[in-house]
């Protein structure tokens, strides 16, 4: 017979209903799964996570709980591998090399993603201080070509120590960029903070002569 149904007759019976064969065959596939499936549990309760990984991967095809496996087993260079060559999730392979140590290459990774701020930091807590600068000042370039020059400025204070460059980056977010009010706010909470009074009186009095643009901006 032709189709997906085929009509079956019972031997024996003289005959009956009709027999759906996909129907049948997709029971048994189920019930082969279903064996991989306990199989596999077995191997994680006995601590033997790569074959539980095998299982999961190559007669499961479920790649995403592999790698779970894989990282309770503490297999992460492996998860790692299955996540960026398989899932084509690079961002989950990096995140699991770094909790399984290998800052190195997740830095290295994060780099390739140009998630510049993870790399610089796994840079600098592998020592590489220069690396990790040229990774932070990048971060910043980032966020300026974004608009985001709060966070642009948060950054080279915080990551790259340079407090007079994060101040003019403060007030070049000022009146244009879309966190201006919180750019000028914190500009002037440092000068006060320094007791730079002058420099806090000089920005207010020209603030004072415009405005229309701080009541646009806050």
């Amino acid at each position: 017979p032709v189709g997906r149904r085929a009509a079956v007759g019972r031997a024996g019976l003289g005959g009956g209903g009709a027999v759906d064969a996909w129907h049948v065959q997709d029971q048994m596939l189920e019930a082969l799964r279903q064996r991989y499936r306990e199989a596999a549990a077995k191997h994680r309760e006995e601590g033997d996570y790569d074959q539980a990984a095998y299982i999961h991967a190559q007669l499961l095809g479920d790649y995403h709980t592999a790698a779970l496996v894989l990282k309770e087993g503490k297999r992460y260079q492996e998860a790692a591998k299955i996540y960026q060559d398989l899932l084509k999730r690079p961002h989950d392979a990096a995140a699991c090399l770094e909790e399984g140590g290998m800052l190195q290459a997740a830095a290295e990774l994060y780099a390739e993603l140009e998630k510049h701020e993870a790399a610089g930091d796994l840079y600098e807590r592998c020592g590489n201080r220069e690396r990790a600068r040229h990774h932070f000042r990048l971060a910043v370039d980032q966020e300026v070509s974004c608009g985001a020059y709060l966070k642009a400025a948060a950054l080279l204070e915080s990551r790259l120590g340079e407090p007079e460059e994060a101040e003019r980056l403060l007030l070049r977010g000022w009146p244009d960029s879309a966190d201006a009010a919180a750019c000028m706010g914190r500009y002037l909470a440092r000068r006060e903070a320094a007791e730079d009074h002058g420099a806090c009186l000089g920005k207010l009095r020209e603030l004072a002569a415009e405005p229309a643009t701080i009541t646009e901006s806050l």
